[in-house]
Order: structure tokens, then sequence, then C-alpha cells
């Protein structure tokens, strides 16, 4: 008889209190909306529970085999289908935003390329519970870089590493039906598209795995500020004194000289290393890789400023803290073209 979701911060500290004599880790997976309530019920944010939530590509999701193809299509998964095994599979609800589903928990949910909005907002509001959100695409280096935060010794084996899990897309894999479940579970690939920015490399916001921890310094919460190194070529003093304008009137010669200036040089990791030695353009010693990386792991919140907005919210609600963001100051005020756009001559 299954005893999850655990419901509730009284069932949560019961239940973990218990099989935590036992288990190191407990695993729940879900094909249907979960029976005991929704997920959202536990209380995810104990300072004993560290959570972590596995997310896919909703296409590719929809092409993995198991049971459910050998029960309804009698083949282990969509390699042999028929049209009309894909037209049928297109219009079941098993094709229908299956991680809003599981994710909200709601009954209601959900109804093709129609279904409500709500539910991706109920599913993000899940998700930023979370320590750590993975991609099952590159579970592998996502699960060693917890294990490394954690303090964990892992040991993958061979035949599981990401390497040996590469398919093709679900373009190629999907026939006669691609259009129509892209359409069908647009709000999934919007939720999994979002999500992307919250695991480990792109970052909006990460809550870090110290964050029960904030209990007993919440008067040193950190945060840091990182944003595209190639975007860092922005305006502000250093090109008025020494160009007397921004990148945008640059000519061939100012550009030139720019990339051969110490100010393009590793930006990033001048600041992070407070080193003098470093850097060195393409031939920069990793070691000041290494210890950037160090000083990053010590931060509770890492932003990215291309939507410094949307983390800001999210960090002043895990603080309980009341922000008013300036309407010209919002993300959507501060969209630019792409750095190879705009860096003419050098981008390379």
């Amino acid at each position: 008889m299954r005893t999850d979701p655990w419901q509730y911060p009284k069932e949560t500290a019961t239940k973990r209190r218990i099989l935590r004599k036992h288990f190191h880790m407990v695993g729940w997976e879900y094909t249907k909306f979960p029976k005991r309530g929704p997920l959202g019920n536990t209380d995810w944010e104990s300072p004993n529970i560290v959570s972590v939530i596995i997310m896919r590509d909703p296409l590719s999701r929809l092409l993995s085999g198991g049971a459910y193809f050998k029960r309804h299509y009698k083949y282990k998964n969509t390699d042999h289908f028929k049209q009309k095994d894909w037209v049928s599979y297109s219009q079941s609800e098993q094709t229908d935003n299956y991680a809003l589903r599981i994710l909200t928990g709601e009954r209601g949910c959900c109804d093709g390329k129609d279904t409500d909005r709500k539910y991706l907002q109920t599913a993000k509001d899940l998700i930023r519970r979370m320590t750590y959100v993975l991609d099952i695409d590159c579970l592998e280096e996502g699960m060693k870089q917890i294990a490394e935060e954690l303090g964990i010794n892992m040991n993958i084996i061979p035949k599981d590493a990401d390497e040996n899990h590469v398919h093709k897309t679900p373009k190629e894999r999907i026939k006669y039906v691609y259009q129509d479940l892209k359409e069908k579970n647009h709000l999934d690939i919007e939720l999994y598209e979002w999500s992307q920015v919250l695991g480990p490399g792109g970052l909006c916001f990460l809550v870090a795995s110290r964050k029960h921890e904030l209990g007993k310094s919440q008067d040193r919460v950190s945060d840091h500020h990182a944003g595209s190194p190639v975007k860092a070529a922005s305006g502000g003093p250093y090109f008025k004194k020494n160009y007397g304008y921004n990148t945008d009137r640059f000519k061939q010669n100012d550009w030139v000289t720019y990339s051969q200036s110490n100010q393009t040089d590793n930006y990033a990791l001048r600041i992070l290393t407070g080193n003098p030695g470093c850097c060195d353009g393409k031939d920069t010693n990793r070691e000041y890789l290494e210890t950037a990386k160090d000083l990053l792991r010590r931060m509770t919140y890492i932003l990215d400023i291309d939507c410094l907005g949307e983390g800001m919210k999210r960090m002043a609600v895990e603080l309980g803290i009341t922000m008013r963001i300036i309407p010209k100051n919002a993300d959507k005020n501060h969209v630019h073209k792409s750095p190879k756009e705009r860096i003419k001559y050098v981008y390379q």
C-alpha cells in the first residue's frame, strides 16, 4: 500500500523519521494523479529533507518504453508503431501534458492544447520548492554535482552514463503526429523549458542544498549575479573613458582594440578568484575556474542577470521579503539582441 505523497508537515516529519532509520533515499514515481493527494501537500521546506525532481523533454517522455505500450499496443515501445497506432496514441490521455498531471495533482488537468495555464503555474510553484532540479538528458552530470555539493561518494555504472543514453530527437522518431503532440503538450513543453534554467547549467534561481542552514544564519544570506561572459561587453564608464561611446557605435579598429584589452579577459574569473595572476585569455589556467566554482558553491543563491527580476522575486518569497520591482527595471524591458548579433569582427 502506497503511503505517498506525504500529506502536510506532521505526516512528512513522521514518515521521514521512520524511513530515515532504514533508507538514505526514497523515490516516488507516478503514471497517473497521485492518489493520496497532490505532491504540493508534502512539506518540502522541511530542514530535514533534500528533494530532487528529474525533468524530461515532454515529447521524449512520450516515447519511453514500458508496460503501457505492451498492454495497449502489444509493442515494447513506439519503434514499431504503424500510422493508426500513432493516431490512437496521440489522442489518448497518456499523451496529455504528463508532467502537469503529476505535478498539479488536480483531476481537472489536462485538456490538451486548451489546458488552463493555471496548472502550469501550480507546477512551477511546486518545482520552485525542490532543492534540486535535474534534467534526465544530463542526469549523470547533475547527480555528480549534487554528490559533490552534499559530500557523497557516487559510482556511476558505465552502462548508465549519459553518453550511453543518446537517442534521435523526438521530431525524428515521432511519425505522422509530431505537430499534433507538440501543440497538445505545449504547456508541458513550456514547463520543461522553464525548468532548465533552474538546474545545473543556466540558472535563474538555485536554492542551495544548504537552505536548511538559513534558519541559523539569517544575517548572512548571500547571493551572486551571473551573466553571459560575452554579454559583459555592456555600456558604462569604461567605454566613455576609453572610447567616448558604447559598442553600438564601434568601428572595426575599436572592436580589435577592445578585444585585445584586459577588460575582455575572463571578467568573471578575475572578479571571483581575486587573483592578479588571472587571466591569460584562451590560455588561462583552469585552476582559476575551480577557484571560482568553489566560491559559487558557497553562495546561498545564484541568479542570472537575464532573468534577474524573476530570480529576485523567488528569492524574496523564499526569505519572506516584500519586494516591488519598478516597471522600467523589469526583465521584459531589458531584452537585447544576442551577443553574436551585436559583436562585429571579433566575436569568435
